[in-house]
């Protein structure tokens, strides 16, 4: 006898770029299990990294079945998996024979060594990418990838039946399906965005073949099924549906609710992730925003990067440290303490500013040579006061972002903040004092995997649509609200805050040239 719906599991795996992550979510949105596994990113040089698709696989079969025990572990009921949903990575390609198997490592977003490509196709092809991709493309984006293992690995490239996204290559090793959905190849470059389909005349322009690319579907289709083999290595029963999911960004969106117009969401990780639901279809997108394909069919948002948010706190914690912290449990301990003897500071820091960009900027400046710094030191300033000031510095970046979104017409009314750094409450507070908006703070911080559980249940058929979905599947545990004394004086230090970019760009720039002649001559 089958169990009653109650007691349904949607699976969600997110496939990211150390480590994978399953959540056993049920349809009211209680995450009964959870697994993990990591594995290694290979470095071949500077700027070359590259994955195993084999290492992917054992990590999602070793992180399911330690979601499976726990599930077990947890609730003597029998459950059932209905559906499983995916999440991943963007910009990886992995090149698949026709009996699918990978016809070398992949190349993962973090390869840097396709920049001539990059730079190639957006002076050869700007004129179409202005329409299709709605913006340049980068070292990171697939289609230069794919474009420098056409002219650099040609053995190879005859060999490929597919070049498929991370997650979907998951995809092909459960349901033997090669397809990816509208949000991965979104972020291709090489998808007509407004058009939810690969931009032939882009792909004519490049020479890159279509049939090397797979089938685009919307995030919530049923792609396939569990393969027997796969089934028996996951621990689920053979035929479970398997639904093409999202790429990790778009799947926050599902995992943190963001599927209308006027939310936004914030995730403080090591980096800061923004996005922002259009009312409509985006027309075109400056450089250091990104218009993405929704996985809620037809529907976009805006994407915003801090390329180092909660990491700034981690630095700074390093810096100031006597000794360096033995695990990673430890390290995050060390910054919580940091995160509460910010406390002692003021708003404003005692006048101390900071500049998140320890590792560039993205968003809304789009540049990698931009440097961190802390303005207005001076000998009355205390550890409290850099600590506090890190975490307003990240704060209006992210307000900055926002304000850029608000330049295209797309305004938040609500935010929705997860990820490791909503565990502060002062953090909190200090961003929505910063952004004088509500904030709502999100149970679960995993929020790629969730959003991958959600797109599964709506594919599933679990819940009717989207919106069914995330008001079943996606908890909140509070919010927080903007104090008015406190907003009047975070506009002042933020009209100050945006004045320093622009006044230290060249020097930062002077500074990036002077490093890199002398590593050059080191």
């Amino acid at each position: 006898m089958n169990p009653p719906p109650g007691y349904d599991l949607l699976l969600g795996i997110d496939l990211g770029t150390s480590a994978v992550k399953v959540l056993a979510v049920t349809p009211q949105g209680e995450v009964i299990g959870r697994g993990s596994a990591h594995y290694e990113i290979r470095w071949l040089r500077e700027g070359w990294a590259e994955q195993e698709p084999a290492d992917w696989w054992a990590a999602t079969v070793s992180a399911t079945r330690a979601a499976l025990v726990d599930v077990a572990a947890k609730d003597a009921t029998r459950r059932r998996v209905v559906a499983l949903g995916l999440s991943g990575q963007v910009n990886g390609v992995v090149l698949l024979d026709r009996r699918g198997n990978p016809v070398r490592p992949a190349v993962i977003w973090l390869d840097q060594r396709a920049a001539p490509e990059a730079g190639e196709i957006n002076r050869t092809a700007a004129d179409v990418l202005a329409e299709t991709a709605l913006g340049r493309v980068s070292a990171v984006h697939a289609a230069a990838k794919l474009l420098w293992l056409l002219r650099h690995e040609p053995e190879a490239m005859r060999q490929a039946w597919k070049a498929v996204a991370p997650k979907d290559a998951l995809t092909w090793r459960m349901a033997g399906q090669a397809v990816t959905d509208v949000t991965d190849a979104g972020a291709t470059g090489l998808l007509d965005v407004r058009r939810r389909r690969w931009a032939d005349t882009l792909l004519e322009r490049l020479g890159i073949p279509r049939e090397l690319l797979p089938e685009v579907v919307e995030s919530p289709t049923v792609v396939g099924h569990l393969r027997p083999e796969a089934a028996e290595a996951l621990g689920l029963s053979p035929g479970t549906p398997v639904v093409a999911g999202a790429g990790d960004m778009a799947a926050i969106t599902a995992g943190t609710g963001t599927i209308a117009a006027g939310l936004g969401c914030i995730m403080i990780g090591t980096a800061g992730q923004i996005a922002l639901y259009m009312a409509g279809q985006p027309s075109a997108a400056p450089e250091g925003i990104w218009a993405m394909t929704a996985p809620v069919p037809g529907g976009y948002f805006w994407h915003g990067l801090v390329m180092t948010a909660g990491y700034c706190l981690t630095w700074l914690g390093e810096v100031v440290s006597r000794a360096q912290a033995s695990t990673p449990a430890a390290a995050t301990a060390d910054v919580g303490l940091l995160a509460v003897e910010a406390q002692d500071a003021p708003p404003g820091s005692r006048g101390l500013l900071f500049l998140p960009f320890l590792d560039g900027a993205a968003t809304p400046h789009a540049d990698p040579q931009a440097r961190g710094a802390f303005f207005g030191a001076t000998s009355t300033h205390r550890r409290a006061d850099f600590v506090r000031a890190v975490m307003e510095g990240v704060a209006y970046n992210f307000r900055d972002a926002f304000e850029a979104f608000a330049a295209l017409g797309e305004r938040a009314a609500r935010i929705r903040v997860g990820g490791g750094g909503a565990r502060s409450l002062l953090w909190l507070q200090i961003l929505a004092d910063v952004l004088a908006t509500d904030l709502d703070v999100l149970e679960e911080h995993d929020a790629s995997a969730l959003g991958a559980a959600v797109i599964a249940a709506v594919g599933a058929g679990v819940h009717a649509d989207f919106q069914t979905a995330c008001r079943a599947m996606v908890r909140l545990r509070g919010a927080v609200g903007p104090d008015a004394e406190r907003r009047r004086q975070y506009e002042e230090y933020y009209a100050i805050y945006r004045q320093l970019y622009p006044s230290t760009r060249e020097l930062a720039h002077a500074l990036a040239r002077l490093t890199a002649q002398a590593s050059g001559q080191g």
